[in-house]
């Protein structure tokens, strides 16, 4: 379940990536982009074939209510909500932002749209949480590479979402995974915790 801390929590990560966008109002503001890459967009498991007790991931349920997860109580606005789910929030809450463009021409920071986390830790097949060894990391670094909006800034204008806690960094010591922080070493990365390669 969601604390009034981990609420908190998201409300911060939130702001942290549009705090330099504005108020989605008026001619100044600035605006983010997110890129389009269907190939790393909800690619998650369907089903779990192992209990969710130790995790705390309901599959499919986590990623209901646009990340927020099972409803639990209506009237209190109580959702089962996982650590895991953090880039999910971010993700869902950046599509509707009036302050996103269409156009990266016109953005001053770029979203991406890839759920490291969670390929770094659950099998996208059979939900089981182990060290996956990154499979859509090689995706996601060639469409940076080839991005001109990435190489123009070298990163420094790009978000990278992080979501599962500081003591699950050796599921990124696979070669896939450790690549791609390294090529998004100069990336805002937004996590729950500090990390070997986000501090």
């Amino acid at each position: 379940r969601m604390s009034k801390l981990g609420f908190w929590n998201i409300i911060v990560l939130i702001a942290a990536f549009t705090v330099n966008n504005g108020s989605g109002k008026g001619k100044n503001v600035k605006r983010f982009f997110v890129y389009d890459w269907p190939i790393l967009v909800d690619r998650y498991a369907n089903f779990s074939d192992r209990p969710h007790h130790s995790h705390g991931v309901e599959f499919p349920q986590w990623r209901s209510n646009f990340g927020a997860g099972r409803l639990i109580r209506r009237n209190v606005s109580e959702y089962k909500t996982s650590q895991f789910a953090l880039y999910k929030l971010m993700y869902e809450r950046a599509l509707i932002d009036p302050r996103r463009t269409s156009n990266p021409e016109e953005a001053g920071s770029f979203f991406i749209p890839y759920d490291f986390g969670m390929d770094a830790t659950f099998f996208e097949s059979n939900g089981r949480m182990r060290k996956t060894h990154c499979p859509l990391a090689t995706n996601a670094i060639t469409l940076l590479k080839e991005s001109p909006y990435f190489k123009a800034n070298y990163g420094h204008d790009h978000t990278l979402v992080i979501s599962v806690n500081q003591n699950m960094n050796y599921f990124f010591f696979a070669k896939a995974c450790t690549e791609m922080l390294m090529l998004c070493w100069n990336c805002t990365k937004l996590a729950i915790d500090e990390y070997l390669f986000v501090a």
